[in-house]
């Protein structure tokens, strides 16, 4: 039915954010390796692309809610909100803490211990793994993959509280 048809085009639609998103995180990596801060900076503009297609996801899909679901279809709205969510989450990620990051450290030369540049790093490869993840929840409805999900959101955010305690010293 309609609904479903409407769920499937959600499902692709994030599927091919989430293929934004990855291409915009490869792209910093490569831009922080020969730390290129323009070239990151420019990306944070990528993002931007990303909010608005997210948004006009979870506005379509409370739109969605407001019709009446089977039960497959209430958890695959769910399913597919969840990821929204998580994907605006990671995206927020990339724009406010590896990329200012990255410039603190690479635009002050930043006595950027290695540390801090370890735990950058870190974050890096998270934010990664955890939008690898994403993909195989929305693409191939894994939810193994979703619960390692979760659990890459508390790991990102002790990264987070560790890069906020070396900013304060």
């Amino acid at each position: 039915g309609v609904p479903s048809l409407a769920l499937e085009r959600v499902r692709l639609e994030l599927g091919r954010t989430c293929e934004i998103t990855v291409d915009m995180f490869e792209r910093i990596e490569k831009a922080l390796s020969i730390a290129d801060i323009a070239a990151v900076k420019e990306l944070v503009k990528e993002d931007d692309k990303v909010d608005i297609l997210e948004k006009e996801i979870i506005k379509y899909l409370g739109y969605l809610r407001q019709r009446s679901l089977s039960e497959p279809q209430s958890e695959e709205h769910r399913v597919l909100m969840t990821s929204s969510i998580a994907l605006e989450t990671l995206a927020d990620v990339i724009e406010k803490d590896l990329v200012r990051l990255a410039s603190n450290a690479y635009e002050v030369n930043y006595r950027s211990s290695q540390e801090t540049i370890e735990l950058i790093r870190e974050l890096y490869f998270h934010v990664l793994y955890s939008i690898r993840q994403l993909v195989l929840v929305i693409r191939e409805k894994d939810m193994a993959a979703a619960s390692r999900l979760l659990n890459e959101e508390t790991a990102i955010r002790e990264i987070q509280q560790q890069l906020i305690i070396r900013k304060a010293e």
